[in-house]
């Protein structure tokens, strides 16, 4: 009989590194007892189900993105170089996680999607920094216009991640385009 302790940091370490070399659907209760050697009920101590564990897998990978999105957010460059950035890693994040957002989707296909939502305004917050990064340049306008364009901004950027998210695709030269012009300082002026 296994006696050894696992955290439930080193369980969902272990399910990432499945989900990323061979997909979210080869990663059981089972075979993550048997990688990490330990008895399959020391993996239920912490998590009523597989679907919990992959649930956790997805936003602790998530959680990690977002981390790693925001420091990109927080640095000095132009908009445009920051968005690339920031589509560039969140695309090699998406194509690493190997499906595992589809799985989520087949967890929870009859519920509202909490994770996804969550995960999309934390996007949005992301590129509304982007956004807001040197606009205070003297001009003046109006809030109420200030506002209505920072949104519209705000949601053609979120559009085109989502897309990337969907697709698991990086930014097309087109997409590129049309980023730099949107994140021009006379367009959001």
């Amino acid at each position: 009989m296994r006696h050894k302790i696992v955290s439930k940091d080193q369980i969902i370490g272990q399910a990432l590194k499945i989900i990323e070399t061979e997909g979210p659907k080869k990663c059981s209760v089972r075979r993550l007892a048997r990688e990490l050697d330990v008895a399959v009920g020391t993996i239920y101590n912490y998590f009523d189900s597989r679907e919990a564990f992959i649930v956790e897998a997805f936003m602790t990978s998530w959680t990690d993105t977002l981390g790693r999105l925001n420091s990109i957010a927080a640095k000095d460059g132009s908009r445009y170089e920051l968005m690339t950035e920031i589509f560039e890693e969140t695309m090699k994040d998406v194509r690493k996680r190997n499906e595992l957002g589809k799985e989520i989707l087949t967890i929870y296909m009859s519920q509202d999607n909490k994770y996804f939502k969550m995960v999309a305004e934390q996007l949005k917050e992301i590129a509304k920094k982007i956004v807001l990064k040197g606009c205070d340049s003297g001009y003046s306008m109006s809030a109420e216009y200030e506002n209505s364009r920072e949104e519209s901004l705000v949601n053609l950027i979120s559009l085109l991640l989502h897309d990337g998210l969907r697709t698991k695709k990086s930014l097309t030269s087109g997409d590129k385009a049309l980023l730099k012009e949107l994140l021009s300082p006379e367009r959001i002026l």
